[in-house]
């Protein structure tokens, strides 16, 4: 039997219309693209070059509404490059991650109740019980 995969470009229910707006500008790492919808940071990206990260966003998010904003964006794209480049050791800006179902059960077993884990320690806890990894 064969399995439907959706494409990254056509929407879910949940992606519908979504707006995303996004800013680029400089960092230790090159050319840096932070996204953001109104909920908080959704993407960001490292290239050499703008035309780049454009074509990454619209790749990533071909569903969504993209426009440039670097006004509404700059303090959490500083605060970002700030993060990658060294000079501060957290990050305090929100974030609007929708992760796969697998992704969610890593992050779920990796911090419960609040406390971290290793990978190591919860790898089991993500395979099925015929050895597959679980979805």
């Amino acid at each position: 039997m064969f399995r439907r995969f959706r494409s990254p470009t056509r929407p879910t229910t949940r992606h519908v219309a979504r707006a995303i707006e996004y800013t680029i500008r400089d960092s230790a790492f090159g050319r840096m693209l932070v996204a953001g919808t109104l909920r908080g940071v959704c993407l960001v990206r490292f290239a050499e070059d703008d035309p780049e990260l454009e074509r990454a966003i619209r790749r990533e998010f071909g569903f969504a509404e993209l426009a440039r904003n670097d006004v509404r964006l700059r303090s959490w794209a500083e605060a970002i490059a700030r993060l990658a480049c060294g000079a501060v050791e957290t990050l305090d800006v929100p974030l609007d991650v929708r992760p796969s179902c697998l992704r969610r059960r890593i992050w779920q077993a990796l911090r419960p109740g609040g406390r971290r884990r290793a990978l190591e320690s919860v790898s089991p806890l993500l395979v099925e019980d015929d050895g597959r990894a679980a979805a």
